[in-house]
């Protein structure tokens, strides 16, 4: 599995999620609700769609997840900001939490687990991080959404090249031992 693609791919939707709230800071909290979800459907479509190409299947149920929680976010017509705060924080829990999982169940296997498992500990600490401060980030939910996706797509770009680096070594070592 190519995980540093995966981890870029969904570094960039998130970056562009961050960016997208921050320039438009006078967003609905209906409209901001259906731009989280529609970032976390697409998350969960990525990790599917990259799970189902793969015979590893990391990020499967991590897909299923955010494909359940974004469909769910469709159906929310009136949400406070503190809801906000605390859907973005479960997903991320959730997400977190079954990444890490997956990749202590597959590290024997290699192939990028490491960068996966770290990617799922950022997704964690996000969700935790919201969770415990959420009552304090009410009024400024639109800034620290914002804020905190950008950080969160940074984490994973750095993860991405990480990993990236590891594919490329074990693709030149495999290179070298067949010659």
């Amino acid at each position: 599995m190519h995980v540093s693609r995966l981890l870029l791919e969904r570094s960039v939707l998130w970056l562009v999620l961050g960016i997208a709230v921050w320039v438009q800071p006078g967003i609905s909290l209906t409209s901001l609700t259906l731009l989280l979800g529609m970032a976390i459907l697409l998350d969960g479509v990525i990790q599917a769609v990259h799970a189902i190409g793969n015979a590893g299947q990391k990020g499967r149920w991590a897909g299923f997840v955010g494909i359940a929680q974004g469909v769910l976010s469709f159906l929310i017509r009136h949400i406070t900001p503190e809801q906000v705060v605390i859907y973005l924080a479960f997903w991320g829990i959730a997400t977190g939490i079954i990444e890490v999982v997956v990749a202590i169940r597959e590290r024997k296997q290699g192939g990028g687990t490491l960068w996966y498992g770290l990617a799922g500990l950022a997704s964690l600490a996000l969700g935790l991080l919201l969770l415990s401060r959420g009552r304090d980030y009410v009024s400024v939910s639109f800034g620290i959404v914002a804020i905190g996706t950008i950080a969160f797509a940074i984490v994973l770009a750095v993860l991405a090249v990480a990993a990236h680096i590891g594919e490329v070594r074990r693709s030149n070592s495999a290179v070298g031992t067949r010659a």
